[in-house]
């Protein structure tokens, strides 16, 4: 049967209990907001990974733009963007009257390449944001020293990477302010939501103080959100996807591959706009903090067998012609997704897809490219070699012993030479 690349973090049994539960919640009248609830979330997230604070909003591109209003950055200051991020982060900056300024990244700790940091630094420049690409723990300590120098407010997107450290310092509490993503196929997954961990008591007061100036959502916010997990969950099921949902992406790939970026979330309706939506503006609901306390528990026993897994594979990669990220030497990664950088893309899809894997890069677009934001365009060409060959390999904690083990040999056949290209 087929294997998924990738899978939420829940059991099809949750997400239906939590889809019956939130419809319910719409349909009675609606009390008054459950916020310690929220509260307890917060600070079981901020202890989880080693901060002060933790402030929740309803996205992490909230997180983002509330992060960047706080500091009251003059309009058209510079922010160092990477290149490989989703589009909301970009409206986030937009939004605000702020100049985003694409920087390349280094191809083994897959963050902002740090002289090309320092080389991009101009006296309007104010802010950066590191963002962790698919749990490879990278060390951001020279990025945050040379940011340091230039008084830059340094933001961490940390969602690929919770559980990840570096010298046992987590990552998200080096910079400013981190900010973790809840969103669907992450390792907390909430049915969304985004959270701020900062060090800094005066910026926690205020990011709580914007906090508290956004209404609370309405209950039907969160079905939807449940449903689009449930149905992703059901999808990739081996047996839905083995006889429905694979041969469907395998025939859309060779006849029609912009409906499967569409599908897969690469190109985010609305995005390119310079703006975050209505939404974007709510609070964390009371129903995703009592989902992040349940999951919560769950993340770091997933961390450490996808570690043992990841690694394997890695080990039997030695010397096959492919590429993996490093990191640091000192890091711990969590392998969120195990990439694989390879030098003939479409070979490698389809050998492994004739084996039955599932396999791709990321859908995470590379703005750097100009199709959404033509103003700021630049040419980075290790995010651009990084988005075209840095395959997702299936090897989560949701997969049995057996096909972790089945989608090892079948790396190592085709890249070995053995599975046609």
């Amino acid at each position: 049967m087929a294997i998924a690349r990738a899978r939420v973090y829940h059991s099809v049994p949750f997400d239906v209990r939590n889809l019956v539960t939130s419809s319910v919640a719409t349909l009675r009248s609606q009390g008054p907001p459950d916020d310690q609830v929220v509260e307890t979330f917060e600070r079981r997230f901020a202890e989880h990974v080693g901060a002060a604070h933790c402030v929740s909003f309803a996205f992490a591109r909230t997180a983002v733009h509330q992060a960047l209003e706080s500091q009251a950055l003059s309009h058209g200051s510079e922010v160092l963007m990477p290149p490989i991020t989703i589009s909301p982060m970009m409206d986030a900056v937009l939004s605000l009257g702020l100049r985003p300024v694409f920087v390349d990244i280094d191809p083994n700790s897959l963050i902002f390449d740090v002289e090309a940091f320092e080389r991009a630094i101009t006296p309007n420049t104010r802010a950066a944001l590191i963002t962790y690409l698919f749990g490879i723990a990278a060390d951001p300590t020279p990025l945050i020293e040379v940011a340091a120098r230039a008084g830059l407010f340094v933001i961490e997107d940390f969602s690929h990477n919770l559980g990840a450290s570096v010298g046992g310092r987590s990552l998200g509490t080096f910079g400013d302010v981190g900010v973790y993503s809840c969103s669907a196929t992450k390792t907390l997954d909430a049915y969304g939501g985004g959270l701020a961990v900062t060090n800094s008591t005066s910026l926690a007061g205020l990011l709580r103080t914007a906090q508290r100036r956004l209404p609370h959502p309405p209950a039907r916010r969160v079905p939807p959100k449940v449903l689009v997990d449930l149905a992703w969950n059901a999808g990739s099921h081996k047996s839905m996807w083995s006889a429905v949902a694979f041969p469907l992406i395998r025939a859309l790939r060779r006849w029609a591959p912009g409906v499967e970026d569409a599908i897969s979330g690469a190109n985010t309706p609305g995005a390119g706009t310079g703006e975050l939506a209505p939404e974007a503006f709510e609070r964390l609901s009371a129903h995703q903090a009592r989902v992040g306390l349940a999951v919560l528990p769950s993340v770091e026993p997933g961390n450490e067998q996808r570690r043992r897994d990841a690694e394997r594979l890695r080990g039997a990669l030695r010397g096959l012609g492919c590429s993996v990220p490093q990191g640091a030497p000192a890091g711990v990664h969590v392998f969120w997704q195990t990439v694989v950088v390879v030098d003939d893309p479409a070979g490698f899809q389809r050998a492994l897809a004739r084996l039955g894997i599932d396999t791709a890069p990321t859908n995470l677009p590379l703005l750097s490219d100009g199709g959404l934001y033509p103003d700021v365009a630049k040419s980075c060409t290790v995010a651009e070699r990084i988005k075209q060959r840095a395959f997702y390999v299936p090897m989560n904690n949701r997969m049995s012993r057996r096909d972790r083990a089945r989608v090892t040999d079948a790396v190592v056949q085709v890249l070995g030479g053995r599975g046609g290209g």
